[in-house]
């Protein structure tokens, strides 16, 4: 079966330049890669004729000798396969996207993490308002005491992985691309354990019980989070996780916030806006007097500047809305009736 021409395979013609070679190979070989597209025979195949054809199309002495001769320029002046791309000759920079595509580790193993942890502590209205502290108890995996985290018995120590040298990963050929994957034997670790401790099996770490007590800052809210750096879980030989601790607040009786504004309502008597007086208002921050002008109506709002919640992680706080409610008595003796009569005669 004759062969198909490389810059079909591409989509480009036999003008194109160089980085065009490129550009249209990235495409198809993200396209048809068999991480991406796996027990496809068909992508498969198409990978290996995109990947044969940038292989020549991309060096220029076998560019040329492909111009003229086609396919049947022979391999040896091509120096087909000698130079095979790799994804740092094909893709450059581009090549940390195969990276993270595939979920490929580099060469140089960066340290690894534990997992971050997450916890819910419950806190009262007025503790959300005003900062508190609050201790925590949770449970988290540790360094184990017997081994010290190495995953090995006392007295022995891991030893250098033998299929991969201590590199973590193992590279293989797969059709003229050459990958980079997890080596199987020591799960990345480049170590292996001969003899693994007793207490935690080999795995270095252990589950412990944690108990820290937690500075909450003034102005949290439903929903806030507060992280602790490195107080999540131990990864042997590595760097530990964080510790997320969500906050849950209480409602209040009397109050209710939204954001940094406090809001109350307060009822009061029909001579006390009839005639106008001054009131005690409750906020969070103790009591305040304001002055009613004369015919407020029920339903009005007065604004205490400040007298809010602490702004979280800013300057400065919100304000206190209180609404006036005029009380209807469902009650009245014979000097009540009387009197309110009197009103009603006048027109009120």
């Amino acid at each position: 079966m004759s062969k198909s021409d490389y810059y079909d395979i591409l989509g480009l013609d036999k003008a194109a330049t160089a980085v065009q070679i490129k550009s249209a190979y990235r495409k198809l070989a993200l396209k048809y890669h068999p991480d991406r597209n796996p027990n496809d025979a068909i992508a498969e195949e198409k990978f290996k004729q995109c990947s044969e054809a940038y292989s020549v199309l991309s060096d220029s002495k076998a560019r040329k000798a492909y111009d003229r001769f086609g396919h049947a320029s022979s391999l040896d002046e091509r120096n087909y396969g000698q130079s095979s791309p790799g994804f740092g000759d094909i893709f450059g920079g581009f090549g940390d996207v195969f990276e993270n595509i595939f979920n490929r580790r580099p060469r140089n193993r960066a340290k690894s993490r534990g997992a971050n942890l997450q916890c819910v502590t419950r806190v009262k209205f007025e503790e959300a308002a005003f900062g508190c502290h609050k201790p925590i108890v949770f449970s988290r995996r540790g360094e184990c005491y017997d081994c010290h985290g190495t995953g090995a018995r006392p007295g022995t120590k891991p030893i250098v992985c033998t299929l991969c040298n201590g590199a973590g990963n193992v590279r293989r050929h797969q059709g003229v691309f050459m990958v980079q994957m997890t080596c199987q034997m020591c799960q990345g670790q480049g170590r292996v354990l001969e003899s693994p401790c007793s207490v935690c099996r080999g795995a270095g770490i252990k589950l412990e019980e944690r108990t820290l007590n937690v500075s909450v800052p003034p102005g949290v809210n439903q929903g806030n989070k507060i992280k602790i750096t490195g107080e999540g879980d131990a990864s042997p030989g590595g760097v530990r996780g964080d510790l997320y601790v969500c906050i849950e607040v209480d409602p209040h009786d009397f109050f209710k916030r939204d954001g940094s504004n406090t809001y109350s309502t307060i009822d009061i008597k029909f001579s006390e806006v009839a005639l106008g007086s001054q009131i005690d208002i409750k906020t969070l921050h103790g009591n305040e007097t304001i002055s009613l002008p004369m015919g407020t109506q029920s339903g009005s709002i007065f604004r205490l500047k400040g007298k809010g919640i602490v702004k979280l992680n800013q300057k400065g706080a919100g304000d206190h809305y209180v609404t006036i409610n005029v009380g209807v008595p469902q009650k009245l003796n014979d000097n009540q009736k009387e009197a309110v009569q009197a009103l009603a005669k006048c027109g009120l």
